[in-house]
């Protein structure tokens, strides 16, 4: 339609143009609007017609997800004021809809006119864009953290080498005196942590540079045995630690550093849990299905609390190190559950074994 002087019409102008536009008079209320605006916000044209600027149904946050007051909204902020706003971002609500991430901009109809003033108002949805400019954002946040991570992990190999060496220095030292079974012992320990530590440390640079290689095959049994002489070493005088272990009681094909770690995060929480006085009990036994059970078992008064949620929450227990257990026992294909009261706390991994041939080895 064309107007009297034969120039097109307001309402011929904003249906030409890309995006959803609205006209809102000076009072607020829109006046005109393109098929785009209701249809962006999930309105019908009747519903979205005679609205306000200033209208309950719209609930606007900021990016933070802070409350935005309605006169912040780019529409008033150019109504009241009379000043232009361009491409501002912000979530909107509309009714009970799911929230849009909506980047708008808004001007007077005229140049200089008293506030408050009509405004021709354009906005566009962009939740997809928001939702994969997040997604690159954390990416690349794993990626620095992994180049952090990685320094840190060439650093401690470096230092490993260094305090391998002055072991080795100590060990010749020890083996040409006379030794007590306890300074003995302290050295055999001292050089498997550093063995093991070497090995972590490998396996971390190995990670963060994207190559993999394949899990081993590791005998529970053994392992748990030759790393609880390290684990008693983290424990106080008036702490116990024992194992309760079944022989042979299967093979396992996950890295040796992480179940390590598995252990030692269990071990070290345990610890924490209990204070100064109680026992720490590492039970492995297997499981029909060629499934193996290990636990680790301790008398103190709950490493985990329920709270008024029934969410655990730490309690004299940290908790640390357990998202580090769940992410390495999801990744082995096995399940970790904890059972926490004041009469103590059941830290239970269940994994998978590795099926044996008929001579008895692992397949």
């Amino acid at each position: 339609m064309m107007s009297p002087n034969g120039a097109p019409d307001l309402q011929t102008v904003i249906d030409a143009l890309p995006g959803a536009v609205v006209v809102h008079a000076p009072d607020g209320s829109i006046i005109a609007f393109n098929a785009r605006a209701p249809e962006i916000l999930g309105l019908t044209p009747e519903q979205f017609q005679g609205r306000s600027a200033i209208d309950p149904l719209w609930r606007a946050e900021r990016l933070d997800g802070s409350l935005m007051e309605q006169t912040e909204l780019p529409t008033n902020v150019a109504r009241l004021t009379g000043r232009t706003v361009i491409d501002e971002s912000f979530w909107l609500r509309v009714g009970d809809a799911p929230r849009r991430f909506i980047t708008g901009s808004a001007a007077p109809l005229q140049v200089g006119a008293p506030t408050p003033c009509a405004v021709v108002v354009t906005f566009r949805d962009e939740s997809d864009r928001y939702e994969l400019v997040k997604e690159i954002r954390q990416q690349q946040k794993v990626e620095a953290i992994g180049a952090f991570a990685m320094g840190i992990t060439h650093d401690l190999a470096n230092m490993l080498q260094v305090i391998g060496g002055a072991a080795r220095a100590l060990n010749r030292e020890v083996t040409e005196g006379s030794p007590t079974p306890e300074a003995r012992r302290a050295l055999d320990d001292l050089t498997l942590s550093i063995e093991r530590g070497t090995e972590m440390s490998r396996h971390l640079l190995t990670f963060a540079r994207g190559t993999s290689t394949a899990p081993e095959v590791i005998d529970a049994y053994d392992e748990i045995t030759t790393i609880g002489t390290m684990l008693r070493r983290l424990l106080p005088d008036r702490m116990a630690l024992t194992l309760d272990l079944v022989v042979n009681a299967g093979q396992l094909r996950i890295y040796r550093t992480e179940f390590e770690q598995v252990l030692l995060n269990l071990v070290v929480n345990a610890r924490n849990a209990i204070g100064e006085v109680g026992t720490i009990t590492i039970r492995c036994a297997p499981l029909p299905d060629q499934r193996l059970q290990i636990e680790v078992i301790d008398d103190g008064p709950g490493m985990m609390a329920p709270s008024a949620s029934d969410s655990p929450v730490p309690s004299s227990g940290n908790g640390l190190g357990l998202g580090i257990v769940r992410r390495i026992i999801d990744g082995a294909r096995g399940s970790f559950v904890i059972e926490s009261g004041p009469a103590g706390t059941v830290c239970r991994v269940v994994l998978p074994v590795e099926p044996r041939d008929q001579s008895g080895k692992s397949a």
